[in-house]
């Protein structure tokens, strides 16, 4: 039996570089690995052809999006995650900067492409701005595909030649998007509506994962012992956050991880290490050593008032 890995990645690795597999096949063989039953097998099948993730034929054999049109006709790479960041810088009048930025080892087959775990919607006038870049020569481009929703693209970084695992320089990215206040990201009228909320009971958050879930042809993802994922948000100075708490949920169906989060509330309390959540200043930091993939990490503050946000803007426009 096959240890560590859900449905989703096994199946992934099961279909890389297949033309298709019938459905047979597939619950003998996670019958066999994962020690599931067949009806939770034709659940899971199922639920992936609903929501774009698979391609399943006329005839009843599934194949990953791209491959049944010929995108991957080549042995998948797979990749090791070292390390995932997320940083967040926001402005008092409600601007916003997010850049993400990775570590990736290749264990096995060629990299010529690779998927974020980033999506967008293009922006009003053109008033949003990205950036990527890498310690190979690489592009940022963007398209449509299986998992994403109409109107949304999907962002990946595409390679001037592929990278194969003889290569022993790690995979460098980053990848920036920057919103002004007049794109409205961060900014309501009459004032900032993601830096104040009603009687301060609503809440702002910031999500960090490495998706798995979403089968991508040529792709396959793992992490290592030493593999960490962070995510960095910077305030303005002084800024009234609140609350501040962690969550974490199952990256599909968004249900709560209690036994991950008792472990990152562990980490918080451990002296000599900068693991959990942690406050430095106005800058909130956390740090998951040993990560899990498909799992969303989510650092939530609560909004002031518009009366307190006030009173800060105004403490702050003397500074």
């Amino acid at each position: 039996m096959t240890q560590g890995l859900g449905f989703d990645e096994w199946l992934s690795r099961t279909l890389a570089g297949r033309p298709a597999l019938p459905f047979n096949k597939i619950v003998h063989g996670a019958m066999e690995e994962l020690g599931l039953s067949r009806a939770t097998v034709a659940r899971r099948l199922a639920r992936m052809v609903e929501d774009g993730y698979l391609v399943r034929s006329p005839e009843g054999s599934y194949t990953l999006p791209g491959q049944a049109s010929g995108e991957a006709d080549a042995p998948a790479a797979v990749v090791e995650v070292i390390h995932s960041d997320a940083t967040v810088v926001i402005d008092p009048f409600g601007g916003l900067r997010i850049e993400f930025s990775s570590t990736l080892r290749i264990l096995s087959g060629f990299l010529s492409k690779y998927w974020l775990s980033v999506a967008s919607i293009d922006p009003p006038d053109g008033e949003q701005f990205q950036y990527a870049s890498s310690n190979f020569p690489t592009r940022l481009c963007r398209g449509g595909f299986q998992f994403t929703p109409p109107g949304v693209l999907a962002h990946y970084l595409e390679f001037a030649e592929p990278i194969g695992s003889k290569e022993r320089r790690p995979i460098h990215y980053v990848f920036g998007q920057t919103f002004p206040p007049t794109e409205r990201m961060y900014q309501g009228a009459p004032l900032p509506e993601s830096l104040v909320g009603e009687q301060g009971a609503e809440a702002e958050e910031m999500i960090a994962t490495e998706v798995v879930s979403r089968p991508i042809p040529g792709l396959i993802k793992q992490v290592g012992p030493h593999s960490s994922l962070g995510i960095r948000i910077h305030f303005p100075h002084r800024f009234p956050k609140g609350t501040v708490r962690v969550l974490v949920s199952d990256g599909r169906s968004g249900i709560e991880n209690s036994k991950e989060k008792s472990r990152i509330d562990q980490l918080a309390e451990e002296k000599g290490t900068f693991g959990g959540l942690r406050a430095f200043g106005d800058m909130l930091l956390l740090q998951v050593p040993s990560f899990k993939l498909d799992t969303n990490y989510v650092v939530q503050w609560s909004l002031p008032t518009e009366k307190a946000y006030r009173a800060w803007l105004h403490t702050f426009s003397k500074t």
